[in-house]
């Protein structure tokens, strides 16, 4: 796009702009999805979107003589803040061509003004923009995950000194100091674990209870959401819209697995998984807990569902399961029943609270980066 001598406007999304939109992403250097991918996943974002209104900012753009040369946008979702139900703006999509550049702020400064009123999330910051976000007021998420605890269950048919080799290789590659440090030692505390999550499976198969997968998001999900909806400040609404919209509307969502635990017909928990890969474990895949919710504060109905997912990752050829730390509480549930918690990558997220609320602290905050933009 030549931009010499042309006139540069900023303005707000409309409804009427998304094809030239849906061509202006497709159409944007190094994309790969095609213009039906963008039509659809805009109509996922505000048309199909129940937390959409008409008075949400859908975002801002940059036109030079009537073609898009830039976009920023927001996303509604549900989040409960300082213990109310209210919409949030999701920071995503920052698209700008080369010769339009110099006007990337004005998107920036758009959107800051259209989303005020709003908590105003971005949990995908590439490092340009997180280091523009470290310069204005946004806090650090306090879901920012730095640790995660990890299932491994090494594969059936092995002898006892491969299942050794398993289990202290992935140990090993978990904790980048160690090589250099004691890896013995920690090889003979990861054994030590391993004894303790056996005794743990072995308790989980006895009483599983009703544990199952599940592709129906009903009544009893919002039932479930009524009993919790108040046990965190902040934190994702879990209700069976808002499910139903982010995993069965989504075009962008990876391939998941729905796992419920009830009590006497009754859902007392369920969490979201997906295989992903990972570098730390010779079989290049993972299988990855993208969000938990028990309506238990302890460990009663999370770790039966954990086990479960455990066994069915097992059962399709994978041997790790990781559980990010959205909350300290997680780290305590899987330090009792042995689970492994080592340091993982920082994901680092940001969020600036709507005028007059307060930043919030990690005991306060419940969330999953996977419900902010990172998964929409």
């Amino acid at each position: 796009m030549n931009t010499a001598d042309k006139q540069v406007l900023l303005r707000s999304i409309t409804a009427a702009d998304i094809p030239a939109l849906a061509e202006f992403c497709a159409h944007f250097p190094d994309e790969t999805r095609p213009v039906s991918f963008w039509q659809q996943r805009f109509d996922f974002w505000w048309e199909e979107n129940h937390a959409f209104s008409p008075d949400f900012p859908r975002g801002s753009l940059l036109e030079a003589d009537g073609k898009i040369g830039g976009m920023f946008a927001l996303i509604p979702s549900r989040i409960v803040w300082n213990s109310e139900e209210r919409v949030a703006a999701n920071m995503s999509c920052w698209r700008v061509h080369t010769a339009l550049r110099q006007h990337s702020m004005k998107l920036f400064l758009a959107l800051m003004e259209y989303a005020q009123g709003y908590p105003l999330l971005n949990t995908t910051p590439t490092k340009d923009v997180e280091a523009l976000l470290n310069r204005v007021p946004f806090t650090h998420f306090s879901h920012g995950v730095t640790t995660e605890s990890v299932i491994i269950r090494p594969r059936e048919g092995g002898s006892i000194w491969q299942r050794i080799k398993d289990i202290a290789r992935i140990h090993v590659n978990w904790w980048p100091n160690v090589q250099s440090k004691t890896p013995w030692m920690q090889v003979i505390l990861s054994l030590i674990q391993y004894v303790r999550q056996q005794q743990y499976f072995k308790k989980v198969s006895e009483d599983q209870g009703e544990l199952f997968e599940t592709k129906i998001i009903g009544s009893e999900f919002d039932r479930l959401w009524q009993r919790t909806h108040k046990r965190f400040p902040v934190t994702n609404v879990r209700g069976s819209l808002d499910l139903k919209w982010y995993l069965q509307k989504n075009p962008n969502r990876p391939p998941f697995d729905l796992l419920v635990h009830q009590k006497n017909g009754e859902l007392v928990a369920f969490g979201l998984f997906t295989k992903q890969p990972t570098h730390h474990w010779p079989d290049g895949e993972s299988y990855l807990a993208l969000d938990l919710w028990t309506d238990a504060p302890d460990d009663e109905n999370l770790l039966p569902l954990l086990g479960y997912a455990s066994n069915l990752a097992l059962k399709n050829g994978i041997t790790v399961l990781r559980i990010p730390h959205y909350h300290p509480h997680l780290a305590q549930v899987c330090r009792r029943a042995g689970i492994t918690c080592p340091i993982s990558k920082i994901m680092t997220s940001y969020y600036l609270p709507p005028q007059g609320s307060l930043p919030a602290t990690d005991s306060e905050t419940y969330c999953s980066k996977n419900m902010g933009d990172s998964g929409l």
